[in-house]
Parts: structure tokens; sequence; C-alpha cells
């Protein structure tokens, strides 16, 4: 797992932060990311307000890329999608957003308050 290290914040102050990334494979760009987490969070609080675990949830939440045209692609749909058996980690291709920021955020913080 990954350090912090960097800088020091608090939820909201990294939702603030956030909303100035963009990140283009997110589906919903119309919008600005901070109104996103938190029309999904107020609707999770709604239906369920006893759960306040999910809130933090719906409000760290990721996007499904429904929207990718690589979902009716049939070549990267497959048991090894772009790859071909054993090419090696080099070879791999990978994105790194703020859902797996925040994930990151949160299990660090949940782990360093829990030791």
């Amino acid at each position: 797992m990954g350090k912090l290290a960097k800088a020091v914040m608090s939820i909201w102050e990294c939702c603030e932060l956030l909303n100035e990334y963009v990140d283009e494979s997110d589906p919903d760009l119309d919008e600005p990311q901070i109104e996103l987490l938190l029309l999904t969070a107020e609707a999770i609080r709604r239906d369920y307000p006893n759960e306040d675990w999910l809130h933090l949830t719906a409000l760290i939440h990721g996007t499904f890329f429904k929207e990718n045209p690589d979902n009716q692609n049939p070549s990267p749909n497959t048991e090894l999608g772009i790859y071909s058996k054993n090419c090696g980690f080099d070879k791999v291709k990978m994105s790194w957003g703020h859902d797996e920021y925040m994930f990151l955020v949160c299990h660090v913080t949940l782990c360093s308050s829990a030791a």
C-alpha cells in the first residue's frame, strides 16, 4: 500500500482538491465532481439513514464505464483482454484516478487510527 506523505487534509479538503482534477474516463464531465459526490451521498443518507459507512462509500464512489466504447469492443472483453498470456507486468497499461486516491486516503486513515 502506498504512503500519503505528500499532504494532510480533511475529507472535504480532499473532495475540493479532486474537484479540480479532470478524469477523462468519467462519463459525468458536465457536472462538477463535488456536486456528483454530494448528490450521491445525500441520496444514500436519505434512503439508509443508519448506515454511516454507506454514506462515506457513496461520497467516494466510483463511476462505472458503461459509456466506454471498449465495453462493446469484443477484443478487450476476452479472458486476457488486450494482453497475451505471460506478457509481463511491464506491458500492463493501468490508470490511476480519483477513486483509487480516495480509497488510499480512507484505507491509510482507517488503518492508522485502528493501530
